[in-house]
């Protein structure tokens, strides 16, 4: 279950109240069930961009807004015997949040 290759980058800016996120998340195939008859089943690599954009009011409120995987990226899952043949697929939706932080 864990990838060869990890990368995570983030970038943000915060600023008088304001602020902004966005996440980029990429792992590469991992063996996600080990070899049965010669043939390892694996989930292909993705990549992932998560962003969020918050604004604080005053020292009480502050109101947050949130988006995960806008990429749209789903999960593939492959048997792989010498380039690898399609097993299925999961999708994973883009969800959106929003919320708010009351601090007294």
């Amino acid at each position: 279950g864990a990838s060869k290759h990890n990368v995570n980058a983030i970038a943000y800016y915060e600023k008088h109240g304001f602020g902004a996120r966005v996440t980029l998340n990429y792992r590469s195939k991992f063996v996600a069930a080990p070899a049965d008859q010669n043939l390892s089943a694996y989930t292909q690599g993705d990549t992932t961009v998560d962003a969020s954009v918050s604004y604080k009011f005053n020292r009480y409120l502050e109101v947050i807004a949130s988006a995960t995987n806008l990429s749209g990226e789903g999960s593939r899952a492959l048997l792989d015997d010498r380039g690898g043949v399609f097993a299925g697929a999961t999708v994973r939706p883009t969800t959106y949040n929003i919320s708010a932080r009351l601090t007294y």
